[in-house]
């Protein structure tokens, strides 16, 4: 509670007069977002982490510089580590699928954030799209029976890789970035540095029981694999 206190404090003397957000309140919205998770209180987490989510999207639309808005993502990635979290935290009041669909729609503006921008060219993305695929429309309108579509979501701490079939919507926890960069540069390095084919091999097989051990049963089950994921995951050997 102390820690709450002190967060709510923090987060009042970042807020600037206009209401306008900075790096600063967003930063102190997800101390205070952690805070009420930890004090089992996930549907209050989910209330400031989604306005604060919000106030980024609107804020980076007003900057026209590509290079900027970018940086600025990457370095917001805890925002949505944290709402992804709180969203699918079991102890809020909503059902499970409807969590899973919430926190899949809510991690998509952080997800598709480059490529909406490079998309719109110079103009202001976060206007200009306003509307995002969302797990139901990818479901009945995009995906094909027998169809997964593996949507890895990459943090720090954790990644979300969520799995979308038209029968439905769920998520498996794997490690962040912190951990699986490591394993990724292990491999490439030993591939560019003409190691053993066993040592290659090896460093592929750490890869895959990391990344994608948790999901292998759904990935057997469908008949197409459909692979998305930002940020690292676009240089993986998939």
């Amino acid at each position: 509670p102390e820690a709450l206190v002190a967060a709510r404090e923090a987060e009042r003397l970042a807020r600037r007069p206009t209401g306008r957000a900075s790096i600063y309140w967003l930063d102190a919205a997800v101390e205070v977002g952690r805070c009420h998770r930890a004090l089992g209180q996930p549907d209050s987490a989910v209330a400031i982490l989604g306005r604060a989510a919000r106030a980024w999207e609107r804020w980076r639309a007003e900057i026209s510089d590509l290079e900027w808005r970018e940086r600025a993502a990457s370095g917001l990635s805890g925002l949505f580590a944290e709402y992804g979290l709180a969203l699918l935290d079991p102890r809020r009041r909503a059902p499970e699928a409807v969590r899973v669909r919430q926190a899949f729609d809510a991690l998509q503006a952080f997800q598709a954030r480059t490529l909406e921008e490079r998309m719109h060219g110079q103009g202001l993305s976060a206007r200009a799209m306003t509307r995002r695929a969302g797990a139901d429309s990818l479901r009945r309108s995009v995906l094909r029976d027998g169809e997964l579509l593996v949507d890895l979501v990459a943090t720090p701490d954790t990644t979300f890789a969520f799995l979308v079939t038209r029968g439905g919507v769920s998520v498996a926890m794997l490690p962040g970035a912190g951990r699986l960069d490591p394993l990724f540069r292990a491999w490439r390095d030993a591939m560019r540095g003409d190691a053993s084919a066993r040592t290659v091999e090896q460093g592929l097989q750490r890869l895959s029981a990391e990344l994608l051990g948790p999901i292998a049963a759904s990935v057997r089950a469908s008949r197409s694999l459909i692979v998305s994921g930002g940020g690292p995951f676009a240089l993986w050997p998939i």
